[in-house]
């Protein structure tokens, strides 16, 4: 283990760790020789020399020193002292035994004082190479040990500089030694200026006192942690402190260590993360292994519980069942679930899961039930739109065939009042009847074919003064068969202004109100009764009342019932937009729509609607010409254009059925009326109009055309934009006589 920390010069930290051995000396690569090897090798050396030469003691002395020079400087210090003391001794014995005049030899011969020297010698060159060897290896150690340190030091001081926390040394006065960048930056926020190695901090700043009592705790040998908060910063600023004491080895404390981490960006992003799953819409749950362990306010209102406790705990499973099996997801990665209600309809969840590891799960629960009646609601729509411009299509071909049914019936009539003396009095009056009956039939067609087109294109803008009455009734017959057998339908008609308004919606709105109070009937077979009824208002507007007997309202639901989705229907049906989308209407209208209910006694809707502007001039058609009109036909349709030729005789009219010959016509010869149809394959009517507007705008001021509906809303906002006046297929004689003479008066005269 580490030792304890001590104090490096420099105002680091540093913990020794264990002593490690230094690596062999980098000169002496080879091991050193074993201590018998060595002097076995001097001892046989030394005694082979002497057994050779027993008379020469020099060589052999000679060989023995060299023998111990070479193993000096081969083998390690201690290792060649040794040797040389033990062959110096063992050279002296082998002389003893093998000269026996031996000490007249040493003594009196310079050979054997040699032997002595060179003996001598050979210890003391041991000796030296050992002491050079070991300072040498020592000083090498040394070196590799204060590089060491150097790279440690670096190290610690680059961590320290670059680490996300602050870090300052105190010496036991409590004095600066060092500090890191850091610490630095966070003391100048606090206070303005840095802190030199030297000052105390304890005696700088307004958080002084307590400070020092910290301090002082940790000089006592105490580690502190503790927190430092300063709410008057801006951004506020808070800090987990560590105050650690600095021991020598021998158990002294020799300073303070402190680390500081700023965690208020981390509780600022926690406070913004709890603001954010908080004030989701979407429910939001943690999950560990099912069991919810936290629950947004959007989850608890959810799942309709008191507060986020009475979630804690539960399966997610048991509140919300997985739904893949019936319901496909909404977007991918996601999966469906369910919520049970005892007095609503089930609530369809989209989920969205993400793992957080160990278990725990991010849950995000949207509730998809709007969104999927919004869907149904936009394909049923989309559906409609179809319909309509299909029965756009088959009005326009349907008006065709009976606009010259309905003047030829008018040519009939004329004929049979012509010939009136040529038939007997009740055969007369038969056919009359007949031709009647044809003519309220074809009636019955136009009208049917004209409230289709209504109802086809409810969103038409602009707005014109209604025939209230007249709408009220075509809306009446066309949900007849909706009406259960024996309800009582009563139209009590007061109201004398019009409405200003556009048709297309209110149609829509007042069929709304009508269907709702017919399927308000009870199921009890009780008589229900249906009214409607229209006034006049004081401030100038006109009121209509729906009103029933129906089943009624709880008064709990009244006040929703024009929520998008609030579906109030027994039997559940319905996309619930019916009234907030005439409510909706209404408004857009500028009139107000209020409902009133009582439950078992019926429910009653007031439409209040602005009025049409009156005016003091008198209307209607200008006074008739007395002379024939010369009038320009023309239609792709021939049989139109003879029934148009039979039922104005009286009148000079040439036919076109090319609408490129007509135009030629009207751009070159003189006429009163140009009477042509909207709706042709190449070249229509509202071409036709552009083309003599541009050359003789006289002729242009002529032109009355003729429609059996617009296929589209393009079309329609085409026709609406021309100022020609236009007659809707069917129409009679007698109307259309009316609008010729009223477009030849208000012309100029016509070219000559």
């Amino acid at each position: 283990e580490p030792g304890p920390p001590r104090h490096v010069p420099g105002g680091h930290v540093h913990s020794s760790p264990d002593v490690v051995a230094p690596p062999a000396w980098p000169l002496d690569p080879s091991p050193a020789p074993s201590r018998r090897a060595l002097v076995a090798v001097h001892v046989a050396a030394f005694a082979a020399m002497s057994l050779l030469f027993p008379r020469v003691g020099a060589p052999a002395a000679l060989v023995g020193v060299l023998a111990i020079l070479f193993t000096a400087v081969r083998s390690g210090a201690l290792y060649g002292a040794a040797s040389a003391l033990v062959v110096s001794a063992g050279q002296l014995l082998v002389l003893f035994l093998l000269t026996p005049p031996l000490l007249e030899r040493i003594v009196g011969e310079w050979r054997g004082m040699g032997t002595l020297l060179f003996v001598g010698l050979g210890v003391l060159v041991g000796r030296v190479t050992d002491l050079r060897r070991e300072a040498d290896r020592r000083a090498a150690d040394l070196d590799a040990a204060l590089a060491e340190l150097q790279r440690s030091r670096a190290g610690l001081e680059a961590l320290f500089e670059h680490v996300d926390t602050a870090f300052w040394v105190l010496d036991p006065d409590l004095r600066l030694r060092t500090s890191n960048r850091r610490f630095q930056d966070d003391w100048r926020r606090l206070y303005g200026r840095a802190l030199q190695p030297g000052d105390r901090p304890v005696r700088r700043g307004r958080h002084a006192r307590s400070w020092a009592e910290q301090y002082a705790r940790a000089l006592a040998g105490e580690v502190v942690f503790a927190e430092f908060h300063d709410p008057d910063h801006d951004p506020p600023l808070h800090f987990d402190v560590t105050l650690s004491p600095i021991r020598l080895p021998d158990g002294t404390v020799d300073g303070v260590m402190g680390f500081a981490r700023d965690v208020a960006p981390r509780e600022r992003a926690e406070a913004r993360y709890r603001a954010l799953v908080e004030g989701a819409p979407d429910a939001i749950l943690v999950c560990r292994r099912g069991v919810i362990v936290s629950a947004n306010p959007a989850a608890v209102a959810l799942f309709e519980a008191a507060d986020d406790a009475g979630l804690l705990g539960r399966l997610l499973d048991d509140l919300a069942p997985l739904d893949d099996a019936s319901q496909r997801p909404v977007r991918p990665g996601t999966r469906c679930r369910r919520v049970e209600r005892p007095d609503d309809p089930p609530v369809r969840l989209e989920a969205a899961d993400v793992d957080l590891g160990e278990g725990a799960t991010l849950t995000f629960l949207s509730d998809v039930s709007e969104r999927d009646a919004l869907e149904a609601r936009l394909r049923l729509t989309d559906r409609l739109a179809t319909v309509g411009t299909l029965a756009a299509g088959v009005a326009h071909q349907i008006n065709n065939p009976l606009a010259y049914l309905t003047a030829n019936l008018d040519w009939l009539d004329d004929e049979l009042d012509r010939l009136q003396g040529r038939f007997a009095a009740d055969e007369h009056a038969e056919l009359g009847a007949v031709i009647d009956e044809m003519r309220d039939g074809a009636a019955r067609v136009g009208q049917i074919v004209r409230d289709l087109a209504l109802f086809a294109r409810p969103d038409a803008e602009g707005a014109a003064a209604v025939d209230l009455h007249a709408l009220l009734d075509r809306t009446l017959t066309l949900m007849g068969s909706r009406l259960r057998p024996g309800t009582e339908v009563v139209r009590a008609y007061a109201a004398r202004r019009r409405p200003w308004c556009n048709e297309g919606r209110l149609a829509h709105v007042l069929l709304n109100l009508l269907v709702n109070a017919a399927d308000s009937a009870r199921d009890d077979g009780r008589a229900h009764r249906l009214s409607v009824r229209t006034t006049d208002q004081p401030d100038g507007g006109v009121r209509v009342v729906v009103a029933d007997t129906g089943v009624g309202i709880a008064p709990d639901l009244l006040p929703r019932v024009c929520e998008p989705f609030f579906r109030g229907r027994r039997d559940g049906g319905g996309a619930g937009l019916g009234l907030s989308i005439g409510h909706a209407l209404v408004d857009a209208m500028g009139g107000t729509l209020t409902l009133s209910s009582t439950v078992d006694e019926g429910t009653e809707v007031v439409v209040d609607l602005p009025a049409a502007p009156t005016s003091d001039d008198p209307t209607g058609a200008p006074p008739a010409a007395d002379r024939p009109l010369k009038i320009l036909a023309i239609d792709d349709e021939p049989l139109v254009l003879r029934a148009l030729v039979r039922g104005l005789r009286e009148h000079g009219v040439t036919p076109f059925d090319d609408p490129r010959r007509g135009l030629q016509a009207a751009l070159t010869q003189p006429f009163d009326v140009l009477l042509c149809d909207a709706n042709m394959p190449r070249v229509d009517g509202l071409a036709i109009y552009a083309a003599l507007e541009a050359a003789r705008p006289s002729h242009a001021a002529r032109l009355v055309l003729m429609t059996g509906g617009a296929l589209n809303d393009a079309d329609a906002q085409r026709l609406a934009a021309c100022p020609a006046p236009v007659l809707t297929k069917p129409f009679d004689n007698e109307t259309l006589r009316a609008a010729l003479r009223a477009v030849a008066a208000a012309a100029q005269p016509r070219d000559r």
